[in-house]
């Protein structure tokens, strides 16, 4: 457990970063100041981030078939980043059901990725993936772990990307 004090006081330190909000709205409005949105944006992270965890999925994990990891990488990534849209349009929005996801989002300040979105991530990602790969790699704990990793750090990098490149005001 020494072994891992730094790997897991780093990990718990940019959870808690994107778990506490930083400002507070006073019953105002929320603005869009860029004219990119997160889902502008989700595009593009989403090939970047299945990029770098089929990468780090193939050195780190020891899957020896890259195909299979990118597809396996890529469905799993599809499943996590559709199903914030689905949680934020059908359960925690206000008027759900009333408009349609892309006018929810428009009106409010939702960034995609946050600390429920890692959550939703590794709860999709780490059973997809350890069960379609873990017959093609050389150790099952090394790809358990390259999951991990990979998953918090490429969420980590997107959520600082969309916050960089998406902002607005209350």
């Amino acid at each position: 457990m020494k072994t891992y004090k730094n790997l897991s006081v780093l990990s718990i330190s940019l959870l808690l970063l994107f778990a506490f909000p930083v400002f507070t709205s006073a019953n105002s409005s929320w603005v869009w100041i860029s004219e990119s949105r997160p889902y502008d944006v989700l595009p593009f992270v989403a090939v970047g981030t299945i990029l770098l965890e089929t990468l780090a999925i193939n050195l780190f994990g020891s899957v020896s078939n890259r195909w299979k990891t990118l597809a396996v990488v890529t469905a799993g990534n599809l499943l996590s980043f559709l199903l914030p849209y689905v949680y934020i349009n059908y359960f925690t929005a206000p008027y759900s059901g009333v408009y349609n996801i892309l006018e929810i989002i428009e009106s409010g300040p939702f960034y995609t990725v946050g600390v429920v979105f890692l959550l939703l991530t590794l709860i999709i990602e780490m059973p997809v993936a350890y069960l379609f790969l873990r017959k093609d790699a050389e150790n099952r704990k090394k790809l358990i772990l390259s999951v991990l990793l990979s998953n918090i750090i490429t969420t980590a990098l997107v959520a600082l990307t969309e916050r960089l490149i998406c902002y607005g005001s209350w």
